[in-house]
């Protein structure tokens, strides 16, 4: 006999294994794959259940995206104000920069003014002790 000639005579493996198995073995394979598919089915509802919370999730992710893009945007609007403030804020100290330099001649025109003023009332003063002075004599003569 060839070899094609016995695997066409040969009897299939199914055909030997339930020759081979008893009715209690494959009723003990049958509880096993009871159990397997009872498992899978608990899988799949606990796999649904954490889909379920994932969406949740999700919409709450979205949610807080949301929140988180609003926040932002309103502080880049503050942050925009603020840059206009400090802007403003640098022009004024400038302007007021400029004031300064320009009131220190003021400054000091207005104090040598004042010096000239005290030593024209100085000259006045010494240009008149003399007839301050006999002025008070006469009076003090004089006995007032």
């Amino acid at each position: 006999m060839s070899r094609t000639q016995r695997s066409e005579t040969a009897p299939s493996l199914q055909t030997i294994l339930t020759k081979v198995a008893t009715r209690g073995e494959l009723q003990a394979v049958s509880e096993k794959v009871d159990k397997v598919d009872t498992k899978l089915a608990k899988t799949r509802d606990d796999l649904q259940a954490l889909s379920n919370k994932v969406d949740k999730i999700d919409l709450k992710m979205g949610n807080l995206e949301d929140r988180f893009k609003e926040t932002v945007d309103r502080f880049d609007g503050r942050f925009a104000r603020i840059e206009d403030s400090i802007v403003e804020l640098t022009r004024t100290v400038s302007r007021l920069d400029e004031r300064v330099l320009h009131s220190a001649p003021r400054t000091w025109i207005l104090s040598g003014v004042v010096s000239v003023l005290i030593a024209i009332l100085g000259a006045g003063c010494w240009l008149a002790k003399p007839y301050v002075t006999t002025l008070m004599r006469m009076a003090a003569a004089s006995g007032m």
